[in-house]
């Protein structure tokens, strides 16, 4: 099976940190997140990928290089973002000689098991399959039995069902749906979903992930973010393939360099060959890569890079010295 990884996308909510490191990349721990997202699709039996691009294309293909060698990745450069329905046509030819794909965004971490999700839509002959959590505030998709009648109200169907759920960013796709979906062209996957539900075509069907109390999390903005770390770190929520999380919350790159003087509270991951000088003093922080804290800097519910900081308090993004 192939799956397709949408990281065409700005990573505007994560600014300012994202103009210079592409959303993809964005380190959890010291681990880009594409490469969470490959290690662990890989473990469910994916053998290809495919990979919309958009921002700094150049840095995510020389980081997939230099860690998977010869291992073939199928990349789309997108000039123009072509949302998610766009993007995923443009792997068709890549996708020709399959029955069935999965997507995945590039945001999204969980421990949803991708496999069970995988079966059921096999089972079930469907032409999509979109995996559902519960979460209160963007619940948004209607379920009747396992089929998925009303997408943000706009077929009108969403009265037939008691409750609500949300897309997880990850579904299933038989590849008969790209037949119907145009290319080079801007669109959204669910508003084709949507015209599809209403044509009374499919199935497209909702997976319930939520019922097996997976890990979940968007962390596209910096509140998210940060607290994918404190679930990390804290509350030990799940492990990540390759890193050794320490007990005491506070994750230390043996490349990195913290002055003795330095103040680290709270949970704290800091970034291959930083620099933590003298007094300064880090809560509840993440640092990047290559990043010197310096002397006297406090880095307090945010996260920090080469002078850059994102606010993940609400407030605005500066740093307090």
């Amino acid at each position: 099976m192939k799956a397709l990884i949408l990281s065409a996308g700005l990573g505007t909510r994560l600014l300012p940190l994202t103009e210079f490191v592409p959303k993809p990349l964005v380190p959890v721990l010291t681990k880009p997140l594409i490469k969470i997202l490959i290690d662990r699709l890989r473990g469910f039996g994916i053998t290809g990928f495919g990979i919309n691009l958009h921002h700094l294309p150049e840095m995510i293909k020389s980081c997939l290089a230099e860690q998977y060698g010869d291992r073939t990745f199928h990349f789309s450069f997108e000039p123009v973002i072509l949302g998610t329905g766009g993007g995923i046509a443009g792997f068709s030819g890549f996708l020709a000689d399959e029955d069935d794909f999965l997507v995945h965004n590039c945001d999204i971490i969980s421990t949803i098991d991708i496999g069970r999700a995988v079966a059921f839509h096999r089972e079930r002959k469907a032409l999509a399959t979109l995996i559902l959590v519960d979460s209160a505030p963007t619940n948004c998709i209607a379920v009747a039995g396992d089929d998925i009648t009303d997408i943000h109200g706009k077929t009108g169907r969403a009265a037939q069902v008691s409750r609500l759920f949300t897309y997880s960013g990850i579904s299933i796709y038989s590849t008969a749906i790209l037949e119907t979906m145009p290319q080079g062209v801007a669109y959204s996957v669910i508003d084709h979903l949507i015209d599809a539900i209403r044509a009374g075509k499919g199935p497209i069907l909702g997976y319930r992930a939520f019922e097996a109390a997976p890990y979940w999390r968007d962390i596209g903005n910096g509140a998210s973010y940060l607290a994918l770390h404190r679930d990390l770190l804290e509350r030990k929520a799940f492990t990540v393939e390759g890193i050794d999380i320490p007990r005491d919350g506070r994750m230390t790159d043996a490349t990195a360099s913290i002055s003795p003087l330095a103040a680290l509270e709270g949970f704290v991951s800091i970034g291959e060959r930083a620099v933590i000088e003298e007094g300064a003093r880090l809560k509840d922080a993440v640092v990047w890569n290559d990043t010197v804290v310096p002397k006297g800097m406090i880095v307090e519910g945010a996260v920090y890079s080469k002078g850059l900081t994102l606010s993940c308090d609400g407030g605005n993004n500066e740093t307090k010295h």
